[in-house]
This record gives structure tokens, C-alpha cells and sequence, in this order.
């Protein structure tokens, strides 16, 4: 397992203006989104477990899926978020440990933040304020496609 040393935020997630229950931007986040996501980058950062559930995109009950294989490509993962989480499941959770392993014990909730885990960095890709389970990576009109796999060019390596 790998520490995450470095969070970078996809230019098009920090400057776009989506406002989509499924895809909204930063610049359009409420600010305790904001604060939310920039407290849970801290403490990723910092090497802490989270509750909520982090897992593949490309990955469901242990399947891939594969309308999803350019979220393989990409690592592209998503962690709940919270603030709202289901209380009933799981009732026993897991804590998502500080590598950002695969957790499907963790609490499930509604908000999601995107991501691809590359080497020690994590580059997030966008938000959901409502998770819409596997979204067809194929679709042209999904941000987190275009955004999985450009994020090379906005953080080239040194």
C-alpha cells in the first residue's frame, strides 16, 4: 500500500460551473461543501481512517463492470462522503484506513467525491451530491470521463 503524499483538484473540477445533482463543481459547491472536502483532503494529507465507504469505480459486489473499464484505465475510485450517511448499513462499519484502500464496509451515504488514485497522489474529479451508481464511463457527456483522462496534462511529472 502507498501513502498519499500529494491531493492535487482537476482544473476543470476547481474552475467548472456543472450544478447537477450528479456532477457539481467546486466553484458552485456550498461553502460547507468546501469546507467539508478541504477538511477531508487535511486529514487524508495527514494519513487518517474515514467512515464512509471508498471503493473502484469500475468495481460492483466484487464484479467488474464493464461499462465502466475507462474508470479502469484511469483508477478512477469514490469515497462517501457524508455529511449524510444511510444509518441503517452497515450498522457494524469499517473505518477506510489512511491509503484510501478499498472499503466496502465503510457507511454509505449519498455524497460522493471522485477521484484517481495515481502512485502516491490522489487527483479529485469531481462531487455528487447525490451518488448515482456507476455512470456509464462511456458517455461522452459525463465529466468524470473527460476529466480521468486529462488529468495528465494538468499535472504533468516532474
Amino acid at each position: 500500500m502507498i501513502k498519499i503524499n500529494h491531493v492535487y483538484v482537476h482544473p476543470a473540477f476547481e474552475n467548472g460551473n456543472k450544478n447537477l445533482p450528479y456532477h457539481t463543481d467546486k466553484l458552485i459547491m456550498e461553502p460547507e461543501e468546501r469546507l467539508r472536502m478541504a477538511k477531508w483532503i487535511v486529514a487524508v494529507l495527514a494519513g487518517a481512517e474515514h467512515e464512509g465507504l471508498n471503493k473502484p469505480s469500475w468495481i460492483r459486489n466484487g464484479q467488474e463492470i464493464k461499462s465502466a473499464a475507462f474508470y479502469k484505465k484511469y483508477n478512477v475510485w469514490h469515497y462517501h462522503c457524508g455529511p449524510e450517511y444511510d444509518a441503517a448499513y452497515p450498522a457494524d462499519f469499517q473505518m477506510t484506513d489512511s491509503f484510501l484502500s478499498e472499503n466496502n464496509y465503510g457507511r454509505r451515504g449519498g455524497e460522493v467525491y471522485h477521484y484517481s488514485k495515481q502512485g502516491d497522489a490522489i487527483i479529485v474529479i469531481g462531487y455528487s451530491r447525490l451518488h448515482k451508481p456507476f455512470p456509464a464511463s462511456g458517455s461522452t457527456g459525463n465529466p468524470l470521463r473527460h476529466r480521468s483522462s486529462t488529468w495528465q496534462a494538468a499535472f504533468p511529472k516532474k
